[in-house]
């Protein structure tokens, strides 16, 4: 038998019904034929479903809030920096908060689009932040 004749053409198992809905046990059928046997569950109740749904989903926004939180934290955090010194960089950020260098430059990030430091310089050792 060649590959091309195994893929086009087979025999069905019991877990498989042909066209006419028999189990095609002995036959041959064509692969696109052949239908997957659907099972249905017993007894399913819609409540119980939409109810586990709802704690899901609720699950999900405490964990979200939680999350922002502590980002917030975070950026409360790089704001004291700016007590100590008046210029901060993104490696000063970085070691501070124990987080990695795109993490301490999208907490940058977010307070300069906040408003509340200002980016001085392009691109590299150059960069530093100030508060506004």
């Amino acid at each position: 038998m060649t590959r091309a004749n195994h893929f086009t053409t087979r025999k069905t198992s019991t877990f498989w019904k042909g066209e006419n809905g028999d189990s095609g046990a002995k036959e041959t059928h064509p692969a696109h034929c052949l239908e997957p046997v659907k099972i249905e569950p017993e007894s399913v109740s819609a409540p119980v479903i939409v109810s586990n749904k709802n704690k899901v989903l609720e699950l999900l926004y405490k964990a979200k809030l939680a999350i922002q939180s502590r980002k917030r934290k975070k950026l409360d955090k790089v704001m004291t920096m700016f007590a100590k010194q008046t210029k901060i960089s993104n490696d000063e950020v970085e070691k501070f908060l124990h987080v990695s260098d795109a993490t301490a430059e999208r907490y940058l990030n977010i307070l300069e689009k906040e408003n509340k430091i200002k980016q001085v310089g392009k691109t590299g050792h150059a960069v530093s932040y100030t508060k506004i």
